[in-house]
This record gives C-alpha cells, sequence and structure tokens, in this order.
C-alpha cells in the first residue's frame, strides 16, 4: 500500500516537469493540449462519469451539462464578467480533482489481493494525466504557486483517502457530495475543451496538425493503459458475463427480463468471491461498520476498491461489445459507398432527374436521397443542382430532406444493434417524413434567389485525377471524417448512460417522452449512423418506441445548417414552416407508433462482449479503429470532434481569457 501511495504522487508531479519542454513551440502545445483533451475527456466520460450515474442517478448527467455548458452561456450573455466566471469555473474543476483524490486514495487501501491490485495500478497510472492538465491549465494565469499548492493538496486527499480506506466517501457522504462533483466534473470538462490557454500562433501549420495528431493517439493510448487495469481487475469476478446469451433476434420483454435477471444474479455470486469468500452469503457484508478495525479489515477495503472499479469495467465491456456488433456493418457501409461513388458519383445524377408531378418528384427525392450518406452541406448543395436542373421543388425538397435523415451506413449499423423490425420502421418513418415535406414545403419553396456557390458541379467533377480517386476520398475520408466522432459519440453514450437511477420516470407519461425527445432533439445537431447506439440504450432504459422514432427523425434531420440554409434562400418564413412541419410531423408518427403499435421488440444489451464471436467481427473492428485512428492522426482530436457541431459554429474562435 505504501509503494502504490507513493507512486500515486509521484506520478501526479511527473505532469507538471514534463511540461517544461513545451516552451513557446506551437507544435509542442499542440501535442500536449491533444493529450490532455482525449486523456482527461476520456477518464471523465469513461471512469469518473459512470461512477457518479451509478450512485447519483439521472440528475448527475443534468448537473454535469450544466457544468459544461453554463459557463459558456454565462461568458457569451454576461461579457463584463466572462473572466471571473471562466476563473471560477477553473478553480471548481481543480477542486473537483481535488476531491475525487479522496475515492482515488480508498482504492489504495488495499492489499493481499490481486484483483485489488490491479484497480490501484488504475488509479495510479490515471493520475499522470490529471496532474498534467493540473498544471496545463493553472500555471500560465496564475503562476507556479497555485498549481503546486493544488497538487500538494491532492496529495494530502489521496493519504487521507486510503487511511480511511474510503470510509469518508462511502459512508459519510450523501448525493449531495455526488452531484457536487458532477457539477465540478462538468466545468473541468468546459475548459478543458473550450481551449482557454491556446496561444496565439498564427495559421495552423501542417506541422501543428500532425502533432496534435500524434498527441491525440498518444492520448488515447494512455487512456486504454489507465482504464486497462479496471478491465482485468473486474474480469475475475465476472463468472457468468461470458455465458450470458446475446438476445440478438431482438428478444421479447419476458425473455429479456429473465436474461438480465439470471446474469445479475450470477454476477452478485461472482462478486462475493473476490478477496473474501468466508463471506458469502453475510447480508451486511455491504457496508458494515463492524469491520473497521477488525483483522478482516483487508477483505472490506477490498470491497470497497472493487466497487470504486465496477462502473469502469462495466462501461468498457459495454463499449467493446457494442463495437463489435456495429464495426463489420459500419465497414461494409464504407466500402459500399466507396464502390457507389466509383460506379456512379452522387453529383452526377443530377443531369438525369428530369421535373415531374409533385407527388411522384416526393417520391422520387425520397427515394433518391435516403440511400445517399451525405450530410446537410452536400445535400444543401445537391438541392441547387437540382433545382437549377429543372427539377419540381417536391422532388428537391424531399432530397433535401431524406438524405441526412437516414442512409445505408445507418440501416446497416441499425441492422445489428437495433434489429431488423427496427430497420424497417426507421426506413419507413423516413419515406413517410421526407415525401410529407416534399408535398407540404415544396410548393412554397421558389425556384430563383439561390446562391451560386456550390460543393461541386458534373464539369468539376470531370476535372479531377479520376474517379476512382475521387471515390476512394469520399468513401474513405470525407464519409469518415463525417461520421467516425458520430459513431465515437454514440458507443461512448450508449455505453456510459446505461439504465441507472432516475430512468424509471419515462415510463409514467409515455406521449410526454415523444415530446422530450423533440425537445432534446431540436438544438443539437446529430449523425443518423451515430445515433443508432443511442437509440438502442433509449429502448433499453425503456423509453416509448414513439418517442425513439421521434427523436431519430427530428435529430438528423433538423439542425441550425439546414434552417440557415433555407432562410438565406427562401426566407425566414418559409425556414420556420420547414422547422414547425418537420417536429409536426415526428411527433404525429411518434404518437401513432406509441398508441397504435405500443409492443416493439427491444434490442439486445449485453454487459460483456461474446468472445467467441466469429473472427470477422474483430477483424472488422481492427479495420474500423486503424480508419478513425487516421482521421484523427491527419486532424488531431479537435478538428476530429468539431464534427459535433453544426458548420456555422466551426469557424467560431474559442473564447480566450487573459489574465
Amino acid at each position: 500500500m505504501s509503494l502504490l501511495l507513493f507512486l500515486s504522487i509521484a506520478t501526479l508531479f511527473l505532469g507538471p516537469y514534463l511540461c517544461k519542454f513545451v516552451g513557446s513551440k506551437s507544435d509542442r502545445f499542440a501535442f500536449f493540449d491533444s493529450f490532455i483533451f482525449v486523456s482527461i475527456g476520456g477518464l471523465v466520460l469513461f471512469h469518473i462519469l459512470p461512477e457518479l450515474l451509478e450512485s447519483g442517478g439521472i440528475a448527475v448527467l443534468g448537473l454535469m451539462l450544466v457544468g459544461l455548458f453554463g459557463p459558456g452561456m454565462v461568458e457569451k450573455i454576461f461579457h463584463k464578467v466572462a473572466k471571473q466566471t471562466h476563473s471560477i469555473t477553473l478553480i471548481l474543476g481543480v477542486l473537483g480533482l481535488v476531491l475525487h483524490a479522496l475515492t482515488d486514495g480508498g482504492a489504495l487501501a488495499i492489499e493481499n489481493d490481486q484483483t485489488a491490485y490491479l484497480l490501484a495500478i488504475g488509479v495510479v497510472l490515471h493520475r499522470f494525466p490529471v496532474g498534467l492538465t493540473v498544471w496545463w491549465l493553472l500555471r500560465p494565469h496564475y503562476g507556479r504557486a497555485l498549481p503546486l499548492a493544488v497538487l500538494t493538496a491532492m496529495s494530502v486527499a489521496t493519504v487521507a483517502g486510503t487511511w480511511l480506506g474510503g470510509e469518508l466517501i462511502a459512508h459519510d457522504s450523501g448525493n449531495w457530495l455526488i452531484w457536487f462533483q458532477a457539477l465540478v466534473m462538468g466545468s473541468i470538462l468546459h475548459v478543458v475543451f473550450h481551449q482557454p490557454y491556446k496561444q496565439e500562433h498564427g495559421k495552423e501549420t501542417q506541422r501543428d496538425k500532425f502533432a496534435a495528431g500524434t498527441g491525440s493517439l498518444i492520448g488515447a493510448i494512455c487512456l486504454l493503459a489507465v482504464l486497462l487495469p479496471h478491465w482485468l481487475g473486474y474480469a475475475p469476478h465476472d463468472h457468468g458475463s461470458e455465458e450470458t446469451v446475446l438476445v440478438s433476434e431482438m428478444a421479447t420483454s419476458p425473455e429479456l427480463q429473465v436474461d438480465i435477471e439470471l446474469h445479475e444474479h450470477a454476477e452478485d455470486e461472482g462478486h462475493d468471491h473476490v478477496g473474501h469468500d468466508d463471506h458469502v452469503g453475510h447480508d451486511d457484508h455491504v457496508g458494515h461498520d463492524d469491520h473497521v478495525g477488525h483483522d478482516d479489515h483487508a477483505g472490506h477495503d477490498d470491497h470497497a476498491g472493487h466497487a470504486h472499479g465496477n462502473e469502469t469495467a462495466e462501461t468498457l465491456l459495454r463499449f467493446v461489445s457494442l463495437s463489435l456488433h456495429a464495426a463489420p456493418a459500419l465497414l461494409f457501409a464504407y466500402i459500399l459507398t466507396w464502390l457507389i461513388n466509383f460506379v456512379k458519383p452522387a453529383f452526377n445524377l443530377v443531369g438525369q432527374l428530369r421535373s415531374t408531378g409533385s407527388v411522384a418528384g416526393a417520391l422520387k427525392g425520397t427515394l433518391i436521397g435516403l440511400p445517399l450518406p451525405i450530410c446537410i452541406p452536400d445535400a444543401s448543395s445537391m438541392y441547387k443542382q437540382l433545382i437549377k436542373a429543372g427539377c419540381g421543388s417536391a422532388l428537391a425538397v424531399s432530397f433535401l430532406v431524406a438524405s441526412p435523415v437516414i442512409g445505408f451506413d445507418a440501416l446497416l449499423i441499425s441492422l445489428p444493434l437495433l434489429g431488423a423490425e427496427w430497420v424497417g420502421i426507421r426506413l419507413v418513418m423516413a419515406i413517410i417524413l421526407a415525401v410529407t415535406l416534399g408535398l407540404l414545403i415544396g410548393l412554397l419553396f421558389k425556384k430563383h434567389d439561390l446562391n451560386t456557390e456550390t460543393c461541386a458541379t458534373p464539369e468539376q467533377l470531370k476535372q479531377s485525377t479520376s474517379r476512382l480517386k475521387h471515390a476512394f476520398e469520399h468513401g474513405f475520408a470525407h464519409l469518415i471524417d463525417h461520421t467516425a466522432p458520430w459513431v465515437l459519440f454514440g458507443l461512448i453514450a450508449a455505453a456510459t448512460f446505461t439504465p441507472t437511477i432516475g430512468w424509471q420516470f419515462l415510463q409514467q407519461e409515455p406521449w410526454l417522452q415523444v415530446v422530450l425527445a423533440i425537445l432534446i432533439a431540436l438544438p443539437f445537431h446529430f449523425c443518423a449512423t451515430g445515433i443508432t447506439p443511442v437509440l438502442a440504450i433509449m429502448l433499453i432504459a425503456g423509453v416509448s418506441p414513439g418517442a425513439v422514432v421521434a427523436f431519430s427523425l427530428v435529430g438528423p434531420t433538423l439542425n441550425l445548417d439546414l434552417y440557415r440554409f433555407i432562410k438565406d434562400n427562401q426566407g425566414k418564413h418559409i425556414a420556420m414552416a420547414v422547422v414547425m412541419a418537420i417536429v409536426t410531423v415526428a411527433l404525429l408518427l411518434g404518437l401513432g407508433i406509441m398508441y397504435w403499435v405500443p409492443e416493439l421488440p427491444k434490442p439486445w444489451l449485453t454487459l460483456a462482449p461474446h468472445w467467441q464471436d466469429d473472427w470477422w467481427r474483430y477483424l472488422s473492428l481492427v479495420i474500423v479503429t486503424v480508419l478513425f485512428a487516421i482521421s484523427i492522426l491527419r486532424r488531431g482530436a479537435r478538428s476530429f470532434m468539431l464534427e459535433l457541431l453544426p458548420h456555422s459554429f466551426r469557424n467560431a474562435k474559442p473564447h480566450h481569457h487573459h489574465h
């Protein structure tokens, strides 16, 4: 224990020591900035947040979002207090890391157990990015004294947590402490994500991008090294998880409940076998105060350390399981996109369309737009070309709505994650939405006053070096750059936000779920492929199928880019009409599904991967991982994750604060 405690404190100060090598070189800054962005962001999402959700329920997510977005809103509205708000946010986030050091210390108070040692090693490893982050954020503006004081306070908190054996956190704290940690973790994410201390180096060079990409990948490797001991430490007690049957054929609710109950029973039995076999069956094993000071105190501490890493391990297992099932479909979608663009580039379809009647045009626009894996900017450019080519407004509008709402890539990834029934539901609902919008709104659209800028024209495509090169770049660069962040976002969200305390309220009023799903989807920019794992976790959490349908329609279709495009070319009133039409149709379809088709199959959700899966699943996952890593290496983690924001926000300069 003493050695682990010493290593945890020494590792905490290792990061600040390395910071002296940064200097003023922009590429070094980009390296460390990306390293912190990935390692701390991943540490919060995979390690800290799951533990807080397990204890504090759904309120933790809300408070973390307040900590993440609240300071930015205050800074934007009240410019005069922006500097003070940022300083408070920074200090609050750092204090949260100090508080979390108590929990880390409790995990180090473990002896004579291999599983517990693995969890403790994970704690020691993650102190490096934490210490580096504290120094990186505080040193430029507060000198050396404050960050050294914070690191010293974290060391003292770690020692206190070790001597108390986690008792302070486990027994004497209520939900208020957990909620406070959630708030401050959101605050630290706000500071890290908004890159507040970026130096002014002028235009970013290719060397800076490569340094950012390298720092991102090394940060991911460091994160994996930090989280792996939690996984390995969890495996010995997980006797029954690998025998859990994957309900890939969409078992109905009774079978699903039986499977979950059997798995939980096996998990509980295996849980008691770690480090304290003599305590099997004791009802007072959890939280028993009479163990304090007894000879079997180590066994109790083992339990505390085990609980400390449980949620992290389970989150990782869910992430790997979802990834294994999604990877083959995702890789097939990328290959199919490459073939489609090689045989018939999407933009070359424009000249082959003719003006038709409203109904026929709406159907044709929907059928052409649905399978194409393109986003709003490309769809907007193709919409302009459709109008210029003389196609009817109904056809153009249906195409504009259908292309982002779902594509064959989203349908393919839906098959293993949601099941064949939900693939059909998503496809039919998307067709109804696109055709209805084409008929209702197409008549209101003008055929003139379009901007002349386009992403590409048939003439420009002919000037490219070759159709094969263009197909490769679109299928394996453009599409991967666009979808990879969304796929990772969806997988992480589905793995982290597992059903927990607080989800039950969603089952009280199903019709309110539909309204709430639309309200949540409205302000965000979602990708149809990326949100598919989120749809699966929503169904498992008990969200009504109608709400899931409404969310899947509004999320990818309605966003700020679409609104601004229509507003610029058709006027504000037409843009508002499109928004209201999409919301209304999605609401009606969601309510219709809820009342007319109340029972729909739920997708599978297993705790651990099915390790006996066919080899091609693992091969597909390796290939997809390499493709994603190449995208990150070329762009850096920050540019990579910018795909999650509307295009109109991507050129906005991050707010900087100079003290």
